[in-house]
């Protein structure tokens, strides 16, 4: 059940989530974690990714989990907004990746197996997030023993 906050946010991205596309036109080739930030290949805070499960909680539409896949990881991509979902998808087919898309508050991840994942990356999205530390012990849940957490 989401609570007023979350509904409210909610929403607001299911009325947003194309016209937020179209004004940041996010890459789908370099991972950036901010405006005027270095990108991921001058900071290299994921490393080599070939061969691991990734998922990107609040995802958006799923940017930095088509960059990692076309690097060669599995990966899922997780937000609870049903628009910003489907422009993800729209995305995948475009860049001829496979990126898998889940709908799911990531205050709950109740769609993901435990210790399924190597590494969970999140790129300003937990701002949004009003139970941190329920994020935070489903984010350890669904790591494997040693999975490291990229957040930003």
């Amino acid at each position: 059940m989401k609570n007023t906050e979350t509904k409210i946010i909610h929403n607001w991205w299911e009325l947003n989530a194309l016209k937020y596309q179209e004004i940041y036109k996010i890459s789908t080739d370099e991972i950036y974690y901010g405006s005027y930030t270095p990108s991921e290949s001058k900071l290299k805070l994921l490393g080599d990714v070939a061969g691991k499960d990734i998922v990107e909680l609040g995802c958006g539409a799923g940017q930095a989990a088509i960059v990692l896949n076309k690097k060669g990881a599995r990966c899922t991509a997780v937000d609870f907004s049903s628009a910003q979902l489907k422009y993800g998808r729209y995305l995948n087919f475009y860049e001829k990746t496979d990126v898998q898309f889940i709908e799911d508050d990531i205050q709950h991840l109740i769609s993901l197996e435990s210790h399924s994942f190597d590494t969970a990356v999140s790129i300003f999205a937990l701002q949004y997030v009003e139970n941190l530390l329920g994020c935070f012990k489903q984010v350890y849940r669904i790591l494997r023993p040693g999975g490291e957490f990229v957040l930003v």
